[in-house]
């Protein structure tokens, strides 16, 4: 008796991801989309670097429907050594002008910098995010040489505070970038 082995296939256009794959009982199973939650959009903003021990982040993510985060990517333009570390808050009006509030929704710990480009750092316990509410995402790094993509076409303030990574802030004070930030920083999300 032969046995006909079939590989599942990922493919991924314009930030979604769908698995399908045969089974060895011939159906086919399809496993949840994931789709992207914050700003992946082209940069053009140029970078920031020199942030090491801070939390640093924007109001990047509002779903459309209640979502399950798996993990955080961050694009970086410079750099791409030492750990990275990304986290969720919620906000404190829950709208996009509101500043992170109380601990930290989840995190992803330390994970090292895979290089430039996207890096992508596993997430869980995050809960379920609720649809229309905005939440946070920050990020931080334990080495100057880092330089996240910022994008310019949609500005909104985003904040900072002083932190030791990959701990981050339960309360305290959220300081407002002034002139704007946008970081290239989004939420890989499914239904």
């Amino acid at each position: 008796m032969k046995r006909l082995l079939l590989f599942s296939f990922a493919f991924v256009l314009h930030g979604q991801t769908s698995f399908t794959g045969t089974l060895s009982n011939g159906t086919v199973g399809t496993t949840a989309s994931t789709s992207t939650c914050g700003n992946n959009a082209a940069g053009g903003g140029g970078s920031e670097s020199g942030n090491v021990n801070y939390a640093m982040g924007n109001n990047g993510c509002t779903p459309s429907a209640n979502v399950t985060v798996q993990s955080c990517s961050i694009v970086l333009d410079l750099g791409g050594t030492g750990n990275l570390s990304c986290a969720v808050y919620a906000t404190s009006t829950g709208a996009s002008s509101g500043t992170p509030t109380g601990a930290p929704l989840c995190s992803s710990g330390s994970v090292a910098a895979t290089g430039t480009g996207t890096n992508t750092l596993p997430l869980s316990g995050c809960g379920t995010l609720t649809s229309g509410t905005n939440y946070a995402i920050v990020w931080g790094t334990d080495t100057s040489a880092n330089g996240i993509s910022k994008y310019t076409t949609s500005e909104t303030a985003g904040f900072y505070q002083s932190s030791t990574l990959p701990t981050y802030p339960s309360g305290g004070t959220w300081t407002s970038y002034s002139p704007a930030q946008q970081y290239r920083l989004w939420l890989n999300v499914t239904p």
